[in-house]
């Protein structure tokens, strides 16, 4: 069974928000900005859990929807293209797992955390030494990309 990963580097550039109390809430962090800005890297990375916490079971079916989104996007697949759209999500979903997802879609979910970390890093430009320093950067930056762009 796949697990989330979280970049090690991600790891070190988080270290000083001590208000976020498990790997998960920075993971949730970078898939939220990989996710909604379509960035997908592979970084040298730690597995932390192989399920949603209780925290973020609330939210799982809406990251896993943003996940087959993103995804379609970036095969180019239109959402009338039922066969295709079909495809994707049995490549990506196991109703079976306890994560809903794919060994691959673990792995998607985890390249969209990395390259929501190095989207946050570059767009914040520095290390967040606070909590409520990451979450006006992080809000202003989110804010900024929806404003200029459309569609997710």
């Amino acid at each position: 069974m796949a697990r989330f990963q979280l970049s090690n580097d991600a790891s070190k550039f988080f270290e000083n928000l001590q208000e976020l109390k498990t790997q998960f809430d920075i993971y949730y962090f970078c898939i939220v900005a990989g996710l909604t800005t379509g960035r997908a890297d592979e970084l040298p990375s730690q597995e932390f859990v192989d399920y949603f916490i209780d925290d973020y079971k609330p939210v799982k079916h809406l990251l896993i929807g943003l996940l087959i989104n993103a995804e379609l996007k970036r095969a180019g697949i239109a959402l009338n293209e039922k066969e295709a759209v079909r495809s994707k999500i049995k490549k990506l979903i196991d109703p079976s797992s306890s994560t809903l997802l794919t060994d691959a879609g673990v792995a998607r979910l985890n390249a969209y955390a990395d390259g929501g970390y190095l989207h946050i890093r570059e767009k914040l430009g520095i290390k967040p030494y606070s909590t409520p320093e990451f979450i006006v950067g992080y809000t202003e930056m989110m804010n900024f990309y929806f404003d200029n762009n459309k569609t997710l």
